[in-house]
């Protein structure tokens, strides 16, 4: 098959409204014409979650993960520095920081100096949320002050539509 036959082929497999779509909002994004490109609001803070107003149960058990010095990711153990934050634009492997300035529809999807963006994007997937949650609702008032304390870094962090 040739090289134009297989693009009229993708072209006819993704329907030729997606593209054109798809080729309007990448015009309207070069161009600064695109409404997303005006959208703007302050980052929610909390706290997100307060103290338990029942008793726990006697049988409890937390995840130990995102405790003690480590966390977990992509089924592998990551060290964390103490109970601070993680550098959330710091990939988990610990290679070079991700720009986190510019709004996200300026920042290319595949840089070659960070990677596998998925290294990222890891710590927002929230995971450590669930233990730290987990040792509040147990009863561990220190564990409430950190989940909320990592939430607020993060939303801090993390501003809307930017980075």
């Amino acid at each position: 098959m040739t090289g134009l036959a297989t693009k009229i082929e993708t072209l006819g497999s993704l329907g030729v409204g997606n593209v054109l779509r798809v080729g309007l909002y990448r015009v309207g994004i070069k161009s600064s014409l695109h409404p997303v490109q005006r959208l703007a609001d302050e980052p929610a803070m909390g706290p997100f979650f307060g103290p338990v107003r029942r008793l726990p149960p006697a049988d409890g058990v937390a995840r130990e993960d995102w405790n003690s010095g480590y966390g977990r990711a992509f089924g592998q153990t990551v060290t964390l520095a103490g109970n601070e934050p993680p550098d959330w634009f710091r990939p988990l492997n610990g290679g070079p920081c991700a720009n986190d300035k510019r709004p996200w529809w300026n920042i290319p999807d595949f840089d070659p100096q960070v990677g596998d963006i998925k290294q990222i994007w890891e710590a927002s997937r929230f995971d450590w949320t669930l233990p730290m949650a987990q040792r509040a609702a147990l009863g561990d008032l220190g564990e409430l002050k950190r989940l909320n304390d990592w939430l607020n870094d993060w939303s801090e962090q993390n501003r809307p539509y930017m980075g």
